[in-house]
């Protein structure tokens, strides 16, 4: 492969003096018309993607090199959704949330004097064309996150610098961390090779963990990096709550694709640090690595339940009452709403929006439940009451029998708009992350618990539904179905 030349010169990138991979000359006919990118030092080269320091063999314009190379930045902070037009996303490794990160080379002293004597004009307010010279529309704020357009040079964004953006957003949470020996058990929170945790007298460590995937969890049209984050966050800690653990921390691992900066980061942690302060909760640590496909984040949590009280799925017994927590089929409205185009911010879908993109884990009630020392079997519904129910019946040994008019379904209105009833809602929907709970009749109200049905004989995880509603029969939903 050959370099694509700037603005039709030579890029003359230098290399070591062994092992020669350049071209003598560029080639001709390749070139980027007003790419938002710098002048470089050196011959054309003839690999992409090699890694290694800045000064050895490599393309100057490689689309996944593992070091950004030339381009300054075009704007200031805030000109684009990382702070800079373009940015070469590509990281060199996977670290952890340190300040003890090795060194990154630099470029050579002359790539910076060609840069500074050649720049005024790629420094300017152009915007980088893609194939046939179409013009990128210019996008602005970190809530506009997206791929760059094809054929975009991007300057360097240090991995140091995006942990530093997404720690600064995260505060209080990393404050939370920091303070030392406490109630939350946080020994040492982000800045070494792993947290230190120090589990308080009586308790029994409870740990999840919960991915949130581009295009299968969110789509970054509707949802913008700091929802994602609260969004990621709020999901991962209703494991919690199903275990009636205390929240202490999290470790935060993202995947970022081209595109993703500063001001991404920043949005990001800003999410992420709110849903944890909220819950008491202290942000331990991470990683980052570049992703080929799309934004990935994956939060794992760590909690302290009351040694022997853990709420579990399989403790269920023939003759106890079912309930859910809260509203069911809200997200799933929401999502629906969305699909169709709809506008987020309608006064009807505004709640159910809310519920899909920023869920509430239900820590209190877990926290309650387990201090009550009774036995109950219990999970989070984020696949739907359809596919969760036979879970915790099929761990207990038991079946159940529900009742369709007991399902909290969202309002008929917002259900009608939609082509739906309450009780398809109910059933079907998924990513509400109330509780689902199987226990003593004396349960019913106890922080918003409404009794649903009841556990009866039968083979293990089998459900009758009483009264007929149009999706009575879905199974809810399979994250490998075909």
């Amino acid at each position: 492969m050959v370099a694509r030349v700037v603005e039709g010169d030579d890029p003359r990138v230098l290399q070591l003096g062994h092992r020669p991979r350049l071209a003598a000359e560029a080639r001709e006919g390749l070139l980027v018309e007003e790419a938002a990118a710098d002048h470089l030092e050196g011959h054309e080269a003839t690999q992409a993607d090699v890694p290694g320091p800045v000064d050895g063999a490599h393309a100057p314009l490689a689309e996944q090199g593992l070091e950004g190379v030339g381009a300054q930045p075009t704007g200031q902070p805030g000109d684009g959704p990382s702070g800079e037009v373009g940015g070469l996303r590509g990281l060199r490794s996977a670290r952890r949330f340190d300040h003890r990160l090795q060194a990154t080379p630099q470029r050579t002293a002359g790539a910076r004097d060609s840069a500074r004597s050649r720049g005024s004009s790629a420094r300017s307010s152009r915007r980088c064309r893609g194939p046939a010279g179409r013009q990128s529309p210019r996008r602005t704020g970190a809530d506009r996150a997206g791929p760059a357009a094809p054929g975009c040079y991007h300057a360097a964004v240090r991995e140091e610098e995006l942990v530093d953006e997404l720690l600064a957003g995260a505060g209080d949470a990393c404050a939370q961390a920091s303070d030392g020996p406490g109630g939350g058990g946080v020994v040492l929170g982000p800045g070494d090779d792993a947290a230190l945790l120090a589990p308080p007298a009586g308790h029994t460590a409870a740990w999840s963990v919960d991915d949130h995937i581009e295009g299968v969890h969110f789509r970054a049209a509707w949802c913008s990096p700091r929802a994602l984050g609260r969004k990621a966050v709020g999901a991962a800690l209703s494991d919690l709550a199903a275990m009636g653990a205390r929240p202490a921390g999290a470790l935060l691992a993202l995947g970022v694709p081209k595109g993703f900066g500063r001001n991404e980061a920043r949005a990001l942690g800003l999410g992420v640090g709110e849903k944890l302060s909220a819950a008491r909760a202290a942000l331990l640590g991470g990683n980052v690595a570049r992703s080929t496909a799309g934004l990935r984040v994956s939060v794992s949590v760590l909690g302290w339940v009351p040694a022997g009280r853990g709420l579990l799925r399989g403790r269920a017994r023939t003759g106890d009452a079912l309930f859910v927590s809260g509203t069911l089929g809200l997200a799933r409205a929401g999502l629906l709403h969305l699909e169709r185009g709809g506008d987020p911010r309608e006064e009807l879908f505004a709640p159910a929006v809310a519920r899909l993109l920023d869920p509430e884990p239900r820590l209190a009630l877990g926290e309650t439940l387990a201090a009550r020392g009774e036995r109950v079997a219990c999970m989070d519904l984020s696949d739907g009451l359809a596919r969760d129910l036979p879970r915790l019946l099929a761990a207990s040994g038991v079946a159940a029998r529900v009742d369709a008019e007991r399902l909290p379904g969202p309002p008929a209105d917002l259900a009608r708009a939609l082509g739906e009833t309450p009780a398809a809602l109910a059933w079907v929907g998924g990513e509400d992350y109330e509780l689902l709970v199987a226990g003593s009749h004396e349960l019913e109200g106890c922080n918003d618990l409404r009794r649903i049905g009841c556990v009866v004989p039968g083979p293990p995880g089998a459900v009758r539904v009483s009264g007929e509603f149009p999706g009575a029969r879905a199974k809810g939903f399979d994250h490998l179905a075909p």
